[in-house]
Order: C-alpha cells, then sequence, then structure tokens
C-alpha cells in the first residue's frame, strides 16, 4: 500500500489520538473504582477482593479481542467502531451515579 497516493492518509495519527483519550478514560474509570473497592470492603479481605477484581480485568482482555474480532468479520468495522464507543458513553455514564457515594466519602 502506498501512503503517497492521493486520497490515502496513514491511519497510525487517529489510532493514537483514539487509544490515547481511551487511555484516559481508562483512568477516569479505573481509579474510582479502586478507591470505591478500598473504601466500602473490610480490611480482612481486601486483598482478596483485589485480587479476584484484577484477575478479573486481565481475563476480560483476551475475551474482548476474541469477541471483537469476531464481531468484526461478520459486520462492518466503522459501525460497529462507533456502536462499541456509544456502549462506552453509556456505561461510563451510568457509572457515574453509583459514584456519588465516592465523592460523598469521607477518609
Amino acid at each position: 500500500m502506498n501512503l503517497t497516493e492521493p486520497g490515502r492518509q496513514p491511519s497510525h495519527p487517529p489510532a493514537l489520538v483514539v487509544f490515547s483519550l481511551l487511555d484516559v478514560i481508562l483512568a477516569v474509570i479505573n481509579l474510582p473504582i479502586n478507591v470505591l473497592v478500598q473504601t466500602q470492603v473490610s480490611g480482612e479481605i481486601l486483598g482478596r477482593a483485589a485480587t479476584v477484581m484484577k484477575s478479573l480485568l486481565v481475563a476480560s482482555q483476551p475475551i474482548a479481542a476474541v469477541l471483537f474480532g469476531y464481531l468484526a468479520g461478520v459486520a462492518s468495522i466503522g459501525p460497529l467502531f462507533i456502536d462499541v464507543g456509544i456502549a462506552l458513553i453509556a456505561v461510563t455514564s451510568l457509572l457515574y451515579i453509583p459514584f456519588a457515594e465516592l465523592r460523598r466519602a469521607k477518609y
């Protein structure tokens, strides 16, 4: 593929922007979740709860790769990318509700 042809542009810069934004979103979500777990789970089982949570997060990555690889193969990648983005925004917005308790937490 010749990137110097008219109408062709490299996809790396847009991908870097998208992944950078996703990293920021993940940080915004993961930080309050970890704080919420540490404030709500008793100290006796905090280590076990954190271990289970992190294990599930690590296990979700290959599962998501397989699932979205399959979905990208059977559907058009553009609408799939948009739908997943909308779902991510919706889930992030819905998580704002339970985190209201975290904003009022006393440390």
